[in-house]
């Protein structure tokens, strides 16, 4: 018994078809994903060109265990502020809100719920203060 097959002419007719038809899915789908990568790019460009003048400014008050925050320029305002403290073998870290832009100054204690096992203030070494979901936006520390 005799197997037969495609001829040889009819299996590489099938391939070219087969890789045109792929190519022409993928030509069509293409440019529209293109268009929405560089969309998406401008998007994050603005987005951190827009936050990079954020400008915080930390006070803290190692007696009274008191951290002041302010944002003092920036177009838009800093809205969410992670404030960390660091005193070499600790953190602690409270968020802040600053939803008012350079007219909002807030206070935070580290030390927020008063167990004496937390941090305190007259032992942090450096304090920093950085805008959540704010690309491009700079920290503002503070030091001992």
């Amino acid at each position: 018994m005799r197997r037969k097959g495609i001829s040889p002419l009819i299996a590489a007719v099938l391939l070219i078809a087969f890789t045109m038809a792929v190519a022409s899915l993928f030509a069509q789908w293409a440019p529209q994903l293109m268009q929405d990568a560089q969309a998406d790019t401008a998007d994050q460009a603005q987005d951190i060109s827009d936050y990079s003048d954020i400008v915080l400014e930390l006070d803290v008050d190692t007696e009274d265990d008191i951290i002041t925050v302010q944002q003092i320029s920036g177009s838009q305002a800093a809205e969410e502020v992670q404030v960390t403290g660091f005193d070499g073998s600790d953190t602690d870290q409270v968020e802040v809100t600053l939803d008012d832009g350079t007219r909002d100054i807030e206070t935070v204690d580290i030390d927020q719920d008063g167990d004496e096992d937390d941090m305190q203030l007259e032992d942090v070494d450096t304090v920093t203060a950085e805008p959540i979901d704010k690309p491009g936006a700079p920290t503002a520390e503070w030091e001992e």
